[in-house]
């Protein structure tokens, strides 16, 4: 259980400093797209963690520890990268794609970075997963 709530507070911890570094942006962009000021529905956003943890604990976890038990001698970065990187690109790609689709002022830029920083999110988060398989287990 420590393993998982440590998991779960990097993963807020992280995501929380990326969008503050770049909240000047967030705010011009959601400007630009509704013409008003950023206005956060905190019930969004707590659903949207939610699914984040939830899409780590239920698909990238048990994968990765299955796979880390199978072959120990496997290079730790590149399996939290195939597993956790892989399925952060994929979701943080949609959400941004999405937006470029129904949103006229969407740019690609914005869209690319996000989408890198999932990537990126979920392939650190993975590692360290795995690095807490190996001192705990």
């Amino acid at each position: 259980m420590f393993i998982y709530l440590s998991i779960i507070f990097l993963t807020l911890i992280l995501d929380f400093i990326w969008l503050y570094l770049n909240a000047n942006m967030y705010k011009k962009l959601v400007y630009e797209i509704q013409g008003f000021d950023l206005n956060i529905n905190y019930l969004g956003a707590i659903l949207s963690y939610l699914c984040l943890i939830l899409a780590l604990l239920i698909f990238v976890f048990p994968l990765i520890k299955n796979e880390y038990y199978k072959n120990k001698k496997q290079s730790l970065l590149l399996l939290a990268i195939k597993n956790g990187g892989l399925l952060g690109l994929l979701m943080y790609g949609m959400f941004n794609t999405t937006n470029i689709g129904i949103f006229k002022n969407y740019h690609y830029t914005y869209a690319t970075m996000d989408t890198i920083w999932g990537f990126f999110l979920f392939s650190f988060i993975s590692y360290i997963y795995l690095i807490f398989l190996q001192k705990f287990y």
